[in-house]
């Protein structure tokens, strides 16, 4: 027996339901819209959650206002490398499916 290829397993988890229409852009077709640190930080201050769950409709190019920034060497920063510990990891596929934790 064959496995579900992952295009399949997408098409039905996304591109039939109710409505959906299966000649849409893709992800990688989705223009990209360049956001600033500070509007997230003020969408999350004002609470406008309309606004941030439309942002997860798009791709984003996040950028740090230069005010958000510190110098490596600030004396607000505090840099101690003795103890760390490895407690998060992120793995991200460059497609879709499990292609992230195969070998």
């Amino acid at each position: 027996d064959d496995a579900v290829s992952q295009e399949a397993i997408f098409d039905g988890l996304f591109l039939h339901q109710e409505g959906a229409k299966d000649d849409g852009p893709t992800w990688e077709q989705t223009p990209v819209t360049n956001l600033k640190l500070s509007a997230l930080e003020r969408m999350h201050r004002t609470k406008d959650r309309s606004t941030a769950i439309k942002l997860l409709h798009r791709r984003i190019n996040l950028s740090i206002d230069s005010d958000l920034k510190f110098a490596t060497d600030d004396p607000k920063l505090l840099w101690d490398g003795s103890r760390h510990f490895l407690d998060f990891i992120l793995v991200v596929s460059g497609s879709l499916g499990l292609q992230a934790f195969l070998p």
